[in-house]
């Protein structure tokens, strides 16, 4: 339930970009997690918490062929709440980084086949 995902889109500028995302369907809890997220949460085991659920996007920028940067976006920093399109899920939008370009998608799920078979990437 800590879906393996990320958007990949290319910047105004022409840097391609790709924003993960982790911790995606934490289990609906009345206390700490009263949010329903539909089919993909369902039998969710992924205990929600809110120090990890601000730390659980990560992007990585490709500027050029000799420079890239990889970061955590802390959703919790005053500084980074204009970015979020659904604050009580720490949720960014990739659109707003640039051009989407697709999906990226693992399935560690899929023992039986190897790690590059368990690896989708969906254009759209």
């Amino acid at each position: 339930f800590d879906l393996f995902h990320a958007h990949a889109f290319v910047t105004v500028h022409g840097a391609f970009g790709i924003l993960f995302h982790a911790k995606e369907y934490p289990a609906y809890d009345e206390e700490s997690f009263p949010i329903n997220l539909g089919f993909c949460q369902k039998n969710s085991n992924l205990l929600y918490d809110e120090a990890e659920a601000s730390m659980r996007t990560v992007l990585w920028l490709g500027i050029d062929d000799k420079m890239s940067v990889l970061a955590y976006i802390d959703t919790a920093a005053p500084v980074n709440q204009a970015i979020l399109t659904v604050p009580e899920l720490h949720t960014t939008y990739e659109g707003d980084f640039g051009d989407v370009q697709g999906d990226i998608y693992y399935f560690d799920c899929l023992r039986n086949r190897k790690v590059s078979e368990r690896l989708f990437i969906i254009p759209r």
